[in-house]
C-alpha cells in the first residue's frame, strides 16, 4: 500500500519473476507489471533483508479532474495518460 496525503493510493500485490506459484493462476489475477525480479540483498544491509527490488509507484494528485472528453475517449478504448507523480520505493 502506497498513500500520501495529496494523492489517491494504491494497493497493489507484487510477485516474483520465478514464483512457481504463477503457473497455477487459474484467475489470470497476476499482471506481467506485478512481476519482479529479486536479486540478492546486500550484505551489510541495516534491516538484515535477503532479497531487495526496485518498483516504481505512480499516484493520482486528487486534485486532477479530467475533462469530458477524456472520459469519453477512456470509455471508447482510446485510453489518455493523467498527469501523475512518481516516487521510487
Amino acid at each position: 500500500m502506497v498513500t500520501h496525503d495529496d494523492y489517491i493510493g494504491v494497493t497493489a500485490q507484487l510477485y516474483p519473476n520465478d514464483d512457481p506459484w504463477l503457473e497455477t493462476d487459474t484467475v489470470c489475477a497476476v499482471k506481467d507489471d506485478l512481476l519482479l525480479d529479486f536479486k540478492p540483498a546486500a550484505k551489510d544491509d541495516p534491516l538484515k533483508a535477503k532479497l531487495d527490488v526496485e518498483y516504481d509507484v505512480r499516484l493520482l494528485s486528487k486534485k486532477y479532474k479530467p475533462d469530458s472528453s477524456m472520459l469519453m475517449a477512456n470509455a471508447a478504448g482510446d485510453r489518455k495518460e493523467a498527469p501523475l507523480a512518481t516516487a521510487n520505493l
